[in-house]
């Protein structure tokens, strides 16, 4: 029990964390050292692709997982734990739930930042 309570307290502050990041990147469009690969790229390159905007989009993408792990975190706070007993099913299902949900939005991201020029100055 003290071991999962200690897990969904470092989960929730990773959550704090990535969620003031996203907010941060979202709302003032810096942010574009936190891109991988794009901050590897040559002066030359960097300037051939809005950051603005980049990090706008990152920031609305990271928000998203974030949030719904927001959700699942207080869903397993609240339903998880029964007295001192973790209900198994219930989390694998948010487990497997937030492993797909995160894959399908991280094919989405890469699928729509790497085509149709987007983010091209």
């Amino acid at each position: 029990m003290d071991g999962f309570l200690i897990g969904m307290v470092i989960t929730g502050l990773c959550g704090l964390l990535i969620t003031a990041l996203g907010f941060y990147m979202m709302i003032t469009g810096r942010g574009s050292f936190l891109i991988a690969g794009f901050n590897t790229m040559p002066k030359e390159q960097k300037e051939k692709y809005d950051s603005n905007a980049m990090s706008k989009f990152i920031g609305r993408i990271v928000l998203v997982p974030v949030g719904i792990l927001t959700v699942l975190f207080a869903l397993g706070l609240t339903f998880g734990v029964r007295g001192s007993e973790i209900i198994p099913w219930l989390l694998w299902f948010t487990i497997i739930a937030y492993t797909v949900i995160v894959t399908v939005i991280s094919i989405f991201a890469v699928i729509y930042f790497n085509t149709g020029n987007r983010f091209r100055k």
